[in-house]
């Protein structure tokens, strides 16, 4: 897990964007150059994309006063392989953004929106089983769930992205 005292030498251009429109916090989906700021500690390396997978340009995270917007997670395991199954990425999805909210100070519990994108409708009760499992007990965050007909990746079946609130 990465630490608060993580130091970069530079930031990118839409960093500067996102400091200048109020944003706390930005880190970066590639990793290696974050800006953190006002002590929020820095996303671990282990969740940069794969090897040869170009980023988009987006921030990986973002926290806005007591907000944590927290960008599409897929399930990517710790060397860049996406696992076949929809019940191995759901896992490796909860356990990567688990990771993000450590980071942040939070858990899942923290939670207060959750985006769902699915591939596949039939794996929707699937879904809800592993969610209520992962997210609860109940009450569980605001969720939306989409089945979308294509992910970023051609082998992603899920994708979430979430907001945690870091107020205590």
């Amino acid at each position: 897990m990465g630490s608060i005292d993580k130091t970069y030498s530079q930031a990118l251009p839409s960093h500067a964007t996102a400091l200048a429109s109020g944003a706390d916090a930005v880190y970066d989906v590639a990793g290696s150059i974050v800006q953190p700021i006002k002590g929020v500690p820095c996303p671990d390396p282990a969740l940069r994309p794969p090897p040869g997978i170009n980023s988009p340009p987006l921030s990986f995270a973002a926290r806005v006063g007591d907000l944590l917007f927290v960008s599409g997670i897929p399930g990517f395991d710790d060397n860049g392989g996406l696992p076949d199954g929809f019940e191995a990425q759901f896992a490796l999805v909860v356990k990567n953004i688990t990771r993000v909210l450590t980071e942040a100070g939070a858990t899942v519990r923290d939670l207060v929106k959750v985006n769902v994108l699915l591939r596949r409708p039939a794996d929707v009760a699937t879904m809800n089983k592993l969610y209520a499992e992962a997210f609860g007990p109940a009450p569980y965050p605001a969720r939306t769930t989409c089945v979308v007909q294509a992910l970023p990746n051609p082998a992603m079946l899920i994708e979430i992205e979430a907001v945690a609130s870091l107020s205590k």
